[in-house]
């Protein structure tokens, strides 16, 4: 009876610590948390990051900045192989970056904050990048600038299928694309680019619906770059290819 009692104390200690360490974890400042992460619904490969990573060192020279949000320590880790410095930034009007890698997830949530999609527009249009990777929703890709007059429409990972092997093409020819070999290629996706500025330039197309999944604009000074893959959280879950990884390094570089 007293080692029940004892127990059941417990126990009962136990669940009371585990339910105060859980609330400090939610009480700590910081970029709220990333949605569920894309991909899985219908993957047709997978890949292991161990057979590819070393052949990717640091170019010596250079920084990538990454947006504070969505799955920006996937993309921290992804980039640390391709540059010697990353850093983590806040978009504003004044951003001094040359370019923003926005990486998946990172405008989750984000839809209705107008102080950001003003400061988008005012970082472009004075001649700042963004590349924005795979986001959960199309509405999600309303925050970005696009030219007056113009239309965006960007399904996002809950919008559509995830493929990977063979799942797109080249559109046109471009020195971001130089080091694929092969017509199609193999690139972990999930989302198409339905509707696009007129003035954009198509790099890649989906073989499943030949609608875009990579393409860029000019806004302002600047350019708008989309790309519907997922490759920061991808490399972080065995699931980005050796051609996947040099495209977005040359993306980035």
């Amino acid at each position: 009876m007293k080692k029940r009692i004892f127990l059941n104390m417990v126990l009962i200690v136990s669940l009371i610590l585990l339910s105060s360490s859980l609330t400090v974890a939610f009480d700590v400042c910081g970029p709220p948390p990333p949605p569920p992460g894309p991909g899985g619904d219908a993957a047709d490969d997978n890949y292991s990051v161990s057979n590819f990573l070393p052949e990717y060192s640091a170019l010596g020279k250079g920084s990538v900045s990454i947006f504070n949000a969505g799955y920006w320590r996937e993309a921290e880790k992804l980039f640390s192989h391709f540059h010697e410095n990353t850093y983590l930034v806040e978009i504003t009007g004044n951003s001094n970056p040359e370019v923003v890698v926005i990486p998946s997830g990172g405008l989750f949530g984000q839809m209705h904050n107008s102080t950001l999609k003003i400061a988008l527009e005012q970082y472009i249009s004075q001649g700042g990048s963004v590349i924005c990777f795979a986001q959960q929703y199309l509405e999600d890709f309303q925050v970005l600038p696009k030219p007056e007059g113009e239309l965006l429409s960007v399904h996002g990972w809950r919008n559509a299928q995830s493929c990977e092997k063979n799942s797109v093409y080249f559109e046109n020819i471009h020195p971001v694309l130089s080091s694929s070999s092969r017509e199609s290629v193999d690139i972990a996706v999930d989302g198409s680019i339905s509707t696009f500025p007129g003035s954009a330039n198509v790099l890649l197309k989906r073989v499943v619906n030949n609608e875009p999944a990579l393409i860029y604009y000019k806004y302002g000074s600047g350019y708008v770059f989309i790309f519907c893959g997922y490759t920061d959280w991808g490399s972080s879950h065995s699931q980005a290819s050796s051609e996947e990884l040099k495209v977005v390094r040359d993306l980035i570089t």
